[in-house]
């Protein structure tokens, strides 16, 4: 899995947030703690901070209950509301990124000890934005006709050998 950034595109939702730089947000799920870039965040009915799946997503100290209307989020993780402060993002990093495993729905699982976890050093939130994805299209989409064309080159070639051997055994077969 490439983890290189994507490009941000901004939506004017005070609950998108993107990571600039390095590091995920921790998110606990039913399944255990998963990590994910994606910051399209909702409130559930009780003012929790939830991915799109209904997970909680981790701050410093627990799951983040928002309760309030005005919210800003700072470069640094912490949450504001009307004035008053609700928590901070919990954005981690890995020494050992390979650990990551997908897991589908933009989450990964860490298959390493808990130690490799640390808290990011070098990012930015940003607020009002989500990060896109970081495929190249034109890379992809080259990378794609190669591979197709190594596929029908490589059946061309093994249906020259089929028709060979079916030659080789109907002549050997023939006495003359």
């Amino acid at each position: 899995v490439d983890m290189t950034q994507g490009p941000l595109l901004p939506t004017e939702s005070p609950l998108d947030v993107a990571i600039s730089g390095d590091g995920f947000f921790k998110i606990q799920t039913d399944q255990g703690v998963r990590y994910t870039r994606n910051g399209s965040f909702t409130l559930d009915s009780q003012g929790v901070l939830v991915n799109g799946e209904g997970n909680a997503v981790m701050g410093e100290n627990g799951p983040i209950t928002i309760e309030g209307n005005d919210i800003s989020i700072g470069v640094d993780g912490e949450i504001e509301v009307d004035g008053s402060v609700a928590g901070k993002l919990l954005i981690v990093d890995f020494e050992k990124a390979a650990g990551l495993e997908k897991k589908g729905d933009s989450l990964f699982a860490y298959n390493g000890p808990e130690t490799d976890e640390a808290p990011a050093a070098q990012f930015e939130v940003k607020q009002g934005s989500l990060e896109q994805s970081n495929v190249e299209t034109m890379v992809e989409m080259t990378r794609m006709i190669e591979t197709n064309r190594f596929y029908e080159s490589f059946q061309k070639m093994m249906q020259t050998i089929d028709e060979l051997n079916n030659k080789a055994i109907s002549e050997v077969g023939q006495v003359r």
